[in-house]
């Protein structure tokens, strides 16, 4: 359900923001999924379960956003409105130096 809502949000991002998503576990994802739906962002697949551990996530869909050092600033779990979508997506906020 999320896809679509990412589709869009990533052909309207701000200049600069990369955009990628993670299959978290590649063998449960049917191979029909790929020639059905349309995705229009860099999907990467997740290296292990390790990774996803050290990022806390043990549920899709998840939308994160990451910071500089992979430091996550911001989250949203399961299906979101294209709103709290808008905000995941905007541009950083510089941190004070």
């Amino acid at each position: 359900k999320m896809v679509p809502e990412w589709n869009r949000a990533y052909e309207r991002r701000s200049k600069g923001l990369k955009i990628v998503g993670v299959i978290m576990d590649p063998e449960q994802v049917p191979p029909a999924f790929w020639s059905t739906m349309a995705i229009s962002f860099p999907v990467l697949r997740s290296p292990g379960h390790e990774f996803l551990r050290t990022l806390n996530v043990n549920r899709a869909p998840l939308t994160l956003r990451v910071g500089e050092g992979g430091r996550i600033e911001d989250l949203a779990m399961g299906v979101i409105d294209p709103i709290r979508l808008g905000e995941l997506f905007a541009p950083a906020t510089p941190s004070p130096r």
